[in-house]
């Protein structure tokens, strides 16, 4: 089974849902960190720019943060969303599943 993550927009903030489902750990890491995204998708769109700039001048590792977590690229497969505020434990996630659920973020805001 495939991974999926999908958005909707409540109460002035996004909400993630993962396919299969996700711990409350892991979601609570990926809202956090799209909070400074707002309703923006060409926020979004410029992150994952330079995360690709990023992944071609560096290799697998670097961070591209925002200003509500911290993401680091650990390896080539993996990343670490880093808590800067103590809002949730640190987690790993494959880098493919990070980059889907950011272009789906960036679709679910232009049909918002």
């Amino acid at each position: 089974m495939s991974v999926r993550w999908s958005f909707s927009w409540e109460d002035e903030e996004w909400l993630a849902t993962r396919t299969p489902p996700a711990d409350n750990n892991l979601k609570l890491a990926i809202e956090t960190l799209i909070v400074p995204f707002g309703r923006s998708w060409q926020a979004v769109d410029n992150y994952l720019e330079v995360w690709r700039n990023m992944e071609l001048e560096h290799g697998a590792e670097y961070s591209v943060s925002t200003p509500s977590a911290a993401v680091e690229r650990i390896s080539r497969d993996t990343v670490e969303i880093g808590d800067l505020y103590d809002q949730f434990e640190d987690v790993r996630l494959p880098v493919d599943e990070f980059v889907t659920l950011l272009t789906d973020l960036s679709a679910a805001m232009r049909n918002q």
